[in-house]
């Protein structure tokens, strides 16, 4: 994998509105190429990150065709199975890096790879952003909660101390609850290093909590960027290997545009029509034509289960509960569809309070934000313009 790779990209309850018309005879050009011949291919695996990879491309011939299809077997599949193993907290050990780290015990040099190594840099880099809005090292948090893998398959059965019979309508014990959160804030004392040997990371001396005599180590967990990490190593992949026109989507939740080869109406050469669905009452909330950039969409809306009328997600506030800040989905375009996908966790912990979410968004250079409160009165901020972010916006009344 190459180092520092940048993409563009788009994601989670986000739809494409792709108005094609009736192109016979006629030439359709886009950045100076006629594209009216192009047909769309469609890829997919359902082997990594246990959700669907989908690469949608249009090609110009039979040969660009068969080109794509060598390219998704020989780079795009090992690809993702790469940095699925990296950032996976549930590998083997031995085999990837972030579960490495969280076997390590406290102050113990972790040796890593390229792709874990620079997911921590990012996480570290946000986390220090959000003021701890965004923190990986909620691991410990997901798991009380009842939102790690052990807890989807039907023989499951408590084995750790705060277990309970049904931890989807019982809720854990507060002195988990605080341990876990202050085991979460030691995460700014990650250190990184890079050397002629190789990447490392190294735990806090302090990076553990005690609760009735058992040691809880602090861990990652990298779902909230994996998918995002991996549909900008594949757009870019793309890019590098000369296929300008469609868009990837790793879990629905990530998604990657390029270039939009198909016909659109009014005149929105290569823009795809994309937009914020409502999760509840479907429709949207928020139009945009736009290209080459990335959208990500975080919130309560998936992953999530209800107790006594509340609410409790997989996205951990910075007090180790499950966030309930007011705000149902945060949406954000943005050049690279990992940040993306962090900063819109972090907004959904910042929240209503304040305008403590708008106003961090607000602040982003080159990002525009849509964020829809429990009123279903979206805010609507978009400070990005030109070519890859323009046409028209519609908010629903």
């Amino acid at each position: 994998m190459s180092k520092k790779r940048t993409a563009f990209i788009l994601t989670a309850l986000l739809a494409l509105v792709a108005v094609v018309i009736s192109a016979a005879g006629c030439s359709y050009v886009v950045d100076g190429v006629d594209v009216s011949g192009y047909i769309p291919v469609t890829l997919t695996t359902y082997a990594r990150f246990d959700c669907e990879t989908a690469v949608n491309v249009y090609v110009a011939d039979d040969g660009e065709k068969e080109r794509l299809f060598a390219l998704w077997n020989d780079e795009i599949l090992p690809l993702l199975a790469e940095v699925e193993t990296s950032l996976s907290c549930y590998s083997d050990p031995i085999e990837g890096a972030i579960a490495r780290f969280n076997a390590a015990a406290p102050g113990e040099r972790v040796r890593l790879d390229e792709c874990a190594y620079e997911a921590i840099e990012m996480c570290l880099r946000v986390y220090r952003e959000t003021d701890g809005a965004f923190n990986p090292a909620t691991a410990r948090s997901l798991d009380l909660w009842g939102f790690t893998d052990r807890f989807l398959s039907d023989g499951y059965a408590p084995v750790e101390a705060y277990d309970r019979a049904d931890p989807h309508t019982q809720l854990p014990e507060p002195k988990y609850i605080s341990a876990f959160a202050e085991l979460a804030e030691k995460f700014g004392g990650v250190t990184l290093q890079e050397d002629e040997s190789g990447f490392y990371a190294i735990k806090p001396e302090d990076g553990s909590v005690t609760v009735d005599g058992a040691d809880y180590s602090l861990a990652l967990e990298l779902g909230g960027i994996g998918k995002g990490i991996a549909a900008d190593e594949i757009a870019s992949l793309l890019v590098e290997r000369g296929f300008k026109y469609g868009y990837v989507s790793v879990g629905g939740s990530s998604l990657v545009m390029l270039a939009n080869a198909a016909r659109m109406t009014g005149g929105n050469t290569g823009l795809f029509d994309v937009s914020v669905v409502d999760p509840y009452k479907g429709g949207h909330y928020y139009r945009h034509y736009c290209r080459d950039i990335a959208v990500s969409t975080s919130g309560n809306y998936r992953n999530s289960y209800s107790i006594d009328g509340r609410v409790y997600s997989h996205i951990i506030g910075r007090d180790g509960v499950p966030y309930d800040t007011g705000v149902v989905t945060a949406s954000l375009f943005g050049p690279s569809a990992a940040l993306c996908d962090a900063y819109t966790t972090a907004m959904c912990v910042m929240g209503m309070a304040d305008g403590e979410a708008a106003a961090f968004a607000s602040k982003l250079k080159n990002y525009g934000y849509v964020l829809i409160y429990e009123t279903n009165e979206p805010t609507i901020h978009t400070n990005l313009s030109g070519e890859n972010l323009r046409g028209y916006a519609e908010v629903r009344g």
